[in-house]
């Protein structure tokens, strides 16, 4: 895999991972057609409370940090490259438990990607290592 394909690759890694702190904090009154009080403010398995909203700001912004360590990695920037695939699964893995415990239909679309992530990681191929 060539230098411009995997720097492409980190880079998505690293916006998709960036996408979660930035919908924790985006109020759902300012996401067009969002029901109330669904859009990251509660969760259908642990309600609404005050440690559910921290907890999604932490666990956002943790999953945020493993794409960008993963993205980093994988392109061999500042970071081993034989940590991505360790890094990619934590955070795919994050990413998908924060969208099914704090589901919102149009999280369906981060589903998606996360399980196209896993699939990449998890195929055998001409990756980096």
């Amino acid at each position: 895999m060539n230098a411009l394909l995997r720097s492409l690759i980190a880079l998505f890694i690293i916006a998709h991972g960036l996408v979660h702190p930035i919908l924790s904090i985006v109020p759902d009154n300012e996401v067009e057609n969002a029901p109330v009080g669904t859009f990251w403010n509660s969760s259908w398995l642990l309600g609404e409370s005050t440690f559910v909203k921290r907890a999604i700001y932490i666990l956002s912004g943790l999953s945020a940090l493993l794409f960008l360590l993963a993205g980093l990695s994988f392109a061999g920037w500042l970071l081993p490259v034989v940590w991505w695939r360790g890094l990619w699964v934590a955070g795919a893995g994050l990413s998908a438990f924060l969208l099914v415990v704090f589901w919102h239909p149009w999280f369906v679309i981060g589903l998606v990607i996360d399980a196209l992530m896993l699939a990449f990681v998890l195929v055998p191929g001409p990756l980096p290592e």
